[in-house]
């Protein structure tokens, strides 16, 4: 536990001086303000650009419109920033982890310090942007607010990502590249969209719990669906995590 509260110490250090934690903040802190502003404005910006001998009529922009746009962001750029901060995360340190391990440094302390220093960052990001894209949507659009299905879609897109961060790592171990981990979690997640178009896999893919995400905020609560993918994430994320410190174990530096 004392090894175990250094390296993660030293993780948190490194993160600082890479100044990695404080470009998440940063884009999800911005992620979080356009969303909602986007779907205020949108309408009238569209408006504002067509010719004056068109008329387009647009419905008015409700809540939902708001997160819907939290949503596109969030697995449009929060995902693959995610995916790419985090995808050298084994290849960086390998001459100061030689060095660490043959001084009695366990590699499975080495690989959950990195995974839950990783998840934290994540958790506060989101958590961020997800509460500022609150604050502005119950600012403009209060009168269509709604709370209850909401917290569901936006746990799914959550543990969605924690998911991705334990997929990574896996394919971080097993190829020990940069590239190979990014190969490793793009086709893992193209493979996912592939299975959405099969009905009977696609109920029970990892994926259903951030495709969903209107079905939920509208269901005003956890669907079926919605309830089995998150329970393939939970179990197939701690399958990763078990797995991958086994062979991270047993490779080479």
């Amino acid at each position: 536990m004392i090894a175990f509260g250094a390296f993660l110490k030293k993780e948190s250090f490194e993160l600082l001086r890479s100044y990695k934690g404080f470009l998440f903040l940063t884009l999800f802190t911005f992620l979080g303000i356009l969303s909602p502003l986007s779907a205020a404005f949108m309408p009238d910006l569209i408006a504002e650009f067509l010719p004056e001998n068109i008329e387009l009529i647009l419905p008015e922009p409700v809540a939902l419109d708001s997160w819907l746009q939290f949503h596109k962001n969030i697995t449009q750029i929060g995902y693959v920033f995610l995916v790419i901060a985090w995808s050298n995360t084994f290849v960086k340190e390998k001459g100061p982890l030689v060095l660490l391990v043959t001084k009695g440094l366990k590699r499975p302390v080495v690989f959950f310090s990195k995974y839950i220093m990783a998840s934290a960052v994540w958790t506060v990001s989101y958590l961020v942007g997800a509460v500022i894209t609150a604050g502005y949507t119950y600012y403009y659009f209060t009168d269509t607010w709604q709370t209850a299905g909401l917290v569901w879609g936006l746990a799914g897109v959550y543990l969605f990502g924690l998911w991705l961060l334990a997929f990574l790592f896996l394919g971080a171990v097993l190829f020990d590249s940069t590239f190979g981990a990014l190969a490793w979690t793009g086709g893992g997640v193209v493979l996912l969209f592939f299975l959405e178009l099969f009905v009977t896999l696609a109920k029970w893919s990892p994926l259903k719990v951030v495709t969903s995400f209107t079905e939920t905020y509208q269901a005003g609560g956890i669907t079926t669906e919605w309830k089995q993918s998150a329970i393939v994430v939970v179990i197939s994320s701690i399958f990763f995590l078990v797995i991958a410190p086994i062979l991270y174990k047993k490779k080479e530096l």
